[in-house]
């Protein structure tokens, strides 16, 4: 359902990604087309989402809904990828298969899983949120392993989306003392 919090939470959450990202600092240019980008990945994302939850209230493990996700995404793919590019990246060092695969596994797939095992325990309104962490994380380790220190609008933006969090994730009083009453009356 559709709550208040939700709702306060997910724009606390876009409020606060739009400051890590910088859009409001100069550095970035918005373009039509990346517009419609973003609007085609939230719209895909969501997709995922709703038909993972689908799956998982169906009786699929997590694991068989990503493994057909991305068996559908490497199909789709397919005809996006520059083949010769790929093959010349092999040709030239073989010693980055290897490290593709892993990076495949470590930043895509297992992402994936996880992402599909949380939501057998939360719903997915709570899981979105959750997930805007993901450029919080990418923040905080660009300044811990890269030096790439954020500016304070960064870090304002850090502490929003950990609010949103917050919120998200807290539970409502008023509807838990109401179902211990109806609990007690029984």
């Amino acid at each position: 359902r559709v709550t208040a919090r939700k709702i306060a939470a997910m724009v606390i959450s876009i409020v606060g990604l739009s400051l890590v990202t910088g859009i409001f600092e100069g550095g970035a240019s918005v373009t039509v087309t990346g517009i419609l980008f973003g609007i085609g990945s939230a719209f895909g994302y969501a997709l995922y989402s709703i038909f993972t939850r689908l799956a998982i209230n169906r009786g699929y493990h997590p694991f068989t809904i990503t493994c057909w996700s991305f068996i559908w995404a490497a199909v789709f793919s397919a005809f996006t990828v520059n083949y010769d590019a790929c093959f010349k990246m092999i040709e030239t060092d073989i010693a980055m298969l290897p490290f593709t695969v892993l990076f495949a596994i470590t930043v895509t797939v297992l992402p994936y899983i996880l992402y599909s095992l949380g939501l057998t325990g939360t719903e997915n309104g709570k899981a979105a949120v959750l997930a805007s962490a993901e450029p919080v994380a990418a923040t905080v380790y660009g300044a811990l392993f890269f030096g790439e220190i954020p500016s304070l609008i960064g870090i304002i933006g850090i502490v929003t989306v950990i609010a949103a969090i917050l919120i998200s994730g807290s539970t409502d009083r008023t509807k838990e003392n109401k179902n211990e009453r109806n609990n007690v009356q029984s």
